[in-house]
C-alpha cells in the first residue's frame, strides 16, 4: 500500500508546512525574455511582480551601470513579454553601493522598489524604496 506521504512534498517556510502536489505542472506562455539591455559587467538579484493584466516589471542591481558601484534598475514590460520603453534606474543616490532589490506591483500597474543602500544614512546599510 502506497502511502499518502510519498505523493506529497512539503515545503516549509518559517514554521508553517503545506503539502504540494507532486503531480502539478508548470505551463510556460511566451518566450523567454531578456530582461536588462545593458550587458557590461554584472546584473543580477532580479525581481520581478506583475500586475492584474498580466504586465510586469523587473529589478535587478547592475554593477558599473553608474559609475564603480552597484544599482538599481528596472524594466517595464506589457504582458506579452515586450519592453515599454528602456531600462531605467531606481535609485536616485549613487554613492557607494545600492544593492538587493525587491519590488510589489498592485493590481493597476504601480509599483514600489526597495534595496541596500551602503552608507546613505551615514552608518552602514540602510532600506530605501522608490514608487512608480
Amino acid at each position: 500500500m502506497k502511502s499518502i506521504i510519498s505523493n506529497l512534498v512539503l515545503f516549509a517556510c518559517g514554521f508553517l508546512l503545506w503539502p504540494l502536489s507532486s503531480q502539478a505542472q508548470l505551463i510556460t506562455t511566451g518566450m523567454e525574455t531578456q530582461a536588462n539591455t545593458t550587458t557590461a559587467n554584472s546584473q543580477q538579484w532580479p525581481a520581478a511582480a506583475m500586475d492584474a493584466n498580466g504586465n510586469f516589471v523587473v529589478a535587478w542591481e547592475s554593477y558599473g551601470q553608474e559609475g564603480t558601484t552597484y544599482g538599481i534598475y528596472c524594466q517595464r514590460f506589457d504582458n506579452t513579454g515586450t519592453p515599454l520603453g528602456a531600462e531605467f534606474r531606481a535609485n536616485t543616490t549613487t554613492n557607494n553601493d545600492q544593492r538587493f532589490p525587491a519590488i510589489a506591483m498592485d493590481a493597476l500597474g504601480n509599483f514600489v522598489v526597495v534595496w541596500q543602500s551602503y552608507g546613505h544614512d551615514g552608518d552602514g546599510w540602510g532600506i530605501y524604496g522608490q514608487r512608480f
